[in-house]
């Protein structure tokens, strides 16, 4: 199981229809729709284990009592350091950790949404599924 957190931003949009992403910046402009989440505290080491162990995975977003799920393959070609990209489709890339997902930032909770622009903190949780 990996864990780790990030905070949203005012500027958090989610309207991007094929990939959500996470980033270790700190800034989020408007033009980053699919960027849910700022300041990722993810340890690169135990993602890289995870990725090379398992061929499934399981994302949880939870802000306060607000969750959400997506379900994805694990893309083998994973290595960055600085973002995790999911994906609707095949397309692979270094930054993409999961590909063929069942959600994308467009699909997520505009009550999740709504807490992250206001800043909220969110746990991110990945299993194997």
């Amino acid at each position: 199981m990996i864990k780790f957190t990030c905070t949203g931003h005012e500027n958090v949009l989610a309207e991007h229809m094929t990939t959500l992403e996470f980033t270790r910046d700190n800034y989020l402009t408007e033009e980053g729709d699919c960027i849910v989440g700022i300041n990722s505290d993810f340890d690169h080491e135990t993602l890289m284990n995870f990725v090379q162990e398992h061929s499934k995975a399981k994302v949880t977003i939870q802000v306060d009592n607000i969750a959400e799920e997506i379900i994805g393959e694990i893309n083998k070609e994973f290595k960055s350091e600085h973002e995790i990209v999911l994906r609707l489709g095949m397309y692979k890339s270094d930054r993409t950790l999961l590909v063929n997902c069942d959600k994308a930032a467009k699909h997520l909770s505009r009550d999740l949404i709504d807490a992250l622009k206001k800043g909220k903190k969110m746990q991110v949780t990945i299993v194997k599924s």
